[in-house]
């Protein structure tokens, strides 16, 4: 069971002082830039993606090295750089991270496993990610430090990843904070724009069959549209269509992000035993980018989530190539390349043997 910062009076004590914003660090105009990123699909991160830049405008973030060197904590108070799902009664996002050494220890370059909440009083590592009024009561994860430099107890550069799993589930949140890194990669979580043609055509081709046996026609639905995003990323679609709760066939693909509306075709087989035919169908789509490997932004945030009634057109004879060379699913048997449409059955004159 998970449990939110807003049961007892220690979650109550925690959401009194995330409330306030974060205090500037002394000398904040020579801080080195920093970045926090994170997404997941735990109770925190809330099947969602966040990026936050120190030097985003109406950003506060801060970066903290204490406990003599055995301890960063981060504190975001502003807008997420990439779109996240949106929180009831949460304006502007509020979080907090604390990665920290075994006590006694200083953090240093290396990889910390079995680290459990800060200020559990564990000498194992400890971690906490939480923030927005969410959190974890008890947690496990791992955090490792790829690069750490301090000067005069002060951060000056840091790359870190970290993983955290509330209540021990197997939700999982991942991210990364970066401090001072030079040439940080943009950021790749744009939120997809997609366009779907709001008539879907209708294909239809006979499979090949054993001498003797009827070729039942084969049906499928395409489904064609665009999808805009930039930053260099991908992004992946799925989506399904449905007729009068009859007729049924779900599809997925995946594109690039190229910043330029990129085309895609989706042919849909009906797996509900009744095939599609010429008339309306509710069509939906969902489409987001897939996980970004440096920022570990992406994972399962459905950036769109839409649905629409689409007109099925006529069906149209496929004279030309294989369906089985198109993407998507499939039926058995489909028609191979070359291979003539006909209704005719195909008889074989006997043998006849002396």
């Amino acid at each position: 069971m998970r449990i939110t910062f807003q049961r007892g009076l220690a979650g109550l004590a925690v959401l009194a002082a995330m409330a306030v914003a974060p205090v500037t660090p002394a000398h904040a105009d020579d801080a080195p830039v920093a970045r926090l990123t994170f997404s997941g699909d735990d109770h925190v991160a809330y099947n969602s993606a966040y990026a936050f830049t120190s030097t985003t405008a109406g950003m506060n973030m801060g970066v903290y090295l204490n406990d003599n060197g055995g301890r960063i904590f981060v504190s975001v108070y502003g807008p997420s750089e990439v779109w996240h799902k949106p929180q009831s009664g949460v304006t502007t996002d509020n979080f907090h991270l604390t990665l920290a050494a075994p006590s006694g220890e200083q953090l240093a370059v290396g990889t910390y496993q079995d680290a459990y909440r800060w200020g559990s009083g564990t000498a194992n590592p400890t971690m906490e990610l939480s923030g927005n009024g969410r959190g974890c009561w008890q947690l496990i994860g791992s955090f490792t430090v790829h690069q750490l430099t301090v000067v005069d107890g002060a951060v000056k550069k840091l790359d870190a990843t970290f993983e955290q799993h509330c209540e021990m589930h197997t939700e999982v949140v991942r991210g990364r904070l970066l401090v001072g890194i030079d040439d940080m990669p943009p950021l790749t979580a744009d939120r997809p724009v997609p366009e779907v043609n709001e008539a879907v055509a209708l294909q239809t081709w006979l499979p090949t069959r054993s001498v003797l046996k009827m070729r039942v026609p084969q049906r499928r639905a395409v489904v064609t549209g665009t999808v805009t995003c930039s930053g260099g990323g991908t992004f992946t679609y799925r989506g399904a269509i449905v007729q009068d709760s009859s007729a049924s066939g779900s599809y997925t693909g995946t594109g690039p992000c190229t910043g330029s509306p990129e085309p895609f075709t989706a042919h849909v087989v009906s797996t509900s035993g009744v095939p599609f035919r010429s008339g309306s169908a509710s069509v939906t789509i969902e489409v987001f980018p897939t996980t970004d490997a440096y920022y570990l932004l992406g994972g399962e945030d459905r950036f769109l989530d839409m649905q629409y009634w689409a007109t099925v057109g006529q069906p149209q004879s496929m004279n030309t190539g294989s369906a089985a060379a198109q993407d998507g699913p499939v039926a058995a048997e489909a028609r191979p390349a070359g291979a003539v449409t006909g209704s005719h059955l195909l008889v074989r004159k006997p043998i006849r043997r002396h």
